[in-house]
This record gives C-alpha cells, structure tokens and sequence, in this order.
C-alpha cells in the first residue's frame, strides 16, 4: 500500500470521488488542492527550477491521508464481493482483510481458487490506482 500512496493516479483519484458521489463542485475543489502541483527548492539561497509532480499523494498535505482512505475503499469493496475469508464465530461476518496505515492483512483459505481470486483482486487495484 505505500507503494500504492506515493504513486496514485489522479485519474483515480477523479474515479474515486465519482464512484462515492462526491458533489461536482466539492471534486473539483479537492483536485484543484492536490492534482499536478509543482515545486521549487531552495538551495544556498536561490531557488530551484519548478519541479512538476506527476502522480502521488503528498506527504504532510492534511488531505492525502484522507484521499488515500478513500481511494483504499476500493480495494475493500473488491474483497467484500467475494465470499472468501475467515469466520471469528458462526454468527459473525468473513473477514477478509484489515488494512492498517500502509499495511494489508489478508485472511485466506490456503487453496489455488482463492489465491487466483485474490490476486485478481490486487492486478486490478494496481491498474485502478497506478
């Protein structure tokens, strides 16, 4: 997953807050605070160049974190469609993942169609987000 935070597509981004319905104007908001932001460093006095930034959230922006959580809930839908994981007790719900920060735990049944699944689970976040 930080692989997945510093290299973020913001064409993700922009699918993201249409998949959650995020009002147009709110979208456009957010992507004004955080798409294609340029940079200049300031060395021995005088500043660099501008340094265009191509893709990934920004660490120490207020929003990247949320914005992360959000783009990571695709990832959660995608596990919550399959009926795989494991049970805590009969009554309860499958666990299938829990994500913390940068980390993903994943609970599986060790056998090739779940190992299938899940992978095709994680291609296709890679080719959502980047």
């Amino acid at each position: 997953m930080e692989q997945s935070y510093d290299s973020m597509y913001w064409k993700a981004l922009r699918n993201v807050l249409s998949y959650f319905n995020f009002p147009p104007l709110i979208s456009k908001l957010v992507l004004n605070c955080v798409e294609d932001p340029k940079f200049a460093l300031i060395i021995n006095g005088r500043n660099s160049n501008w340094i265009q930034a191509k893709s990934g959230f920004r660490q120490g922006c207020p929003l990247s974190p949320i914005l992360f959580i959000l783009c990571a809930q695709l990832l959660s839908n995608a596990f919550a469609q399959i009926s795989y994981g494991i049970k805590i007790n009969s009554n309860g719900p499958r666990i299938s993942h829990l994500l913390y920060e940068d980390d993903v735990i994943m609970f599986f049944e060790a056998n090739k169609n779940a190992v299938k699944k899940v992978k095709e689970i994680l291609y296709s976040f890679c080719n959502w987000t980047g």
